[in-house]
């Protein structure tokens, strides 16, 4: 595509054909030309009355295999011819006794288009340099990415309903986007994410190493609030103001929310994940149990409970003396 483009021939509307089927060359250059808008006919060695179908074509791409298969009089006058085929034929002139040509008669076929690529010396070299052209291009890409920069985050879209249904149903009716993706998104490593599920996930401290040359950023902090009748404290304020830096106003913002207790499961106070459309999904998920530390440290409290007491029991139960 890029040695049609750089005849400066339009696409758009031209009449393209595609001899050849394979999936490394025919079928992905009948794609490409038909997403710039040719009109495409794809051919290949057994197509009937295959000279007319060519002589049709504004731009003629060739992959067949077959060496100096297309003849001059087959093409249209002032077409762009690529010739992608590579061939050994015999040629005493030559020290090995054979030459490349491809799968265009070249000394015929150039009399009459308008551009013809070598072969040697036309899409193999042009490949050559797209490839390297993807890698830098590939090479930027993560520079700016290691680089940081506004994350590229595709936000996901609220459905609000009214009335506004209670926050489990909220909570269950969005779906999360996986954290695999959100990582790459906003520029985290494979290795410094331990996923728990495709909605939740440990951060390595190592982040904060590998950005520690990066400018700090603003700290917000939500302090103590009396909720409203509705339940709007603490952590919707938090949860609401993230949504706007990062959703509306497209700044890199996160909240950071302590998991909750386990008051809020027993309907002792609020369930500190937020509420409405402002708050930690799954919901559930996040006042329960989120990756199992805090029935760790529940575990250790109740071991640590229960040594005592064994002791205080023992001690006042029983003596020294055999």
């Amino acid at each position: 595509m890029e040695l049609i483009h750089r005849t400066g021939v339009t696409v758009a509307g031209a009449r393209a054909v595609v001899l050849g089927r394979s999936k490394i060359v025919g079928a992905p250059m009948h794609d490409l030309l038909l997403w710039n808008h040719a009109t495409v006919t794809t051919c290949h060695s057994k197509t009937r009355d295959l000279p007319s179908v060519v002589k049709e074509a504004d731009v003629l791409v060739v992959g067949i295999g077959k060496a100096e298969f297309v003849r001059g009089d087959w093409i249209k006058e002032g077409a762009v011819v690529i010739d992608c085929g590579i061939n050994h034929i015999p040629d005493p002139t030559k020290e090995s006794g054979r030459r490349l040509v491809g799968d265009v008669a070249f000394n015929e076929v150039c009399e009459r288009a308008a551009y013809l690529t070598p072969v040697p010396g036309g899409v193999g070299p042009m490949t050559v340099a797209m490839l390297m052209q993807n890698t830098v291009e590939a090479a930027q890409r993560s520079l700016k990415n290691l680089q940081g920069g506004k994350w590229n985050i595709n936000y996901l879209k609220l459905r609000l309903l009214k009335p506004v249904p209670c926050d489990i149903e909220i909570s269950r009716a969005q779906r999360p986007k996986p954290l695999e993706e959100l990582a790459q998104e906003i520029g985290l490593q494979p290795k410094e994410l331990e996923l728990y599920g495709q909605a939740k996930a440990k951060v390595s401290l190592d982040v904060a190493q590998r950005l520690a040359d990066r400018p700090d950023g603003k700290y917000v902090v939500v302090t103590g609030i009396t909720p409203t009748p509705l339940g709007e404290g603490k952590s919707t304020t938090t949860l609401g103001m993230t949504q706007a830096l990062a959703a509306h106003l497209h700044l890199n913002a996160f909240a950071c929310v302590r998991q909750p207790s386990q008051g809020p499961t027993f309907g002792i106070k609020g369930g500190a994940a937020g509420g409405g459309y402002s708050q930690v999904i799954p919901m559930e998920e996040f006042n329960l149990h989120l990756t199992g530390d805090i029935h760790a440290v529940t575990a250790a409290n109740n071991l640590l409970a229960a040594a005592i007491d064994a002791r205080i029991f023992h001690e006042t139960t029983q003596t020294d003396k055999v």
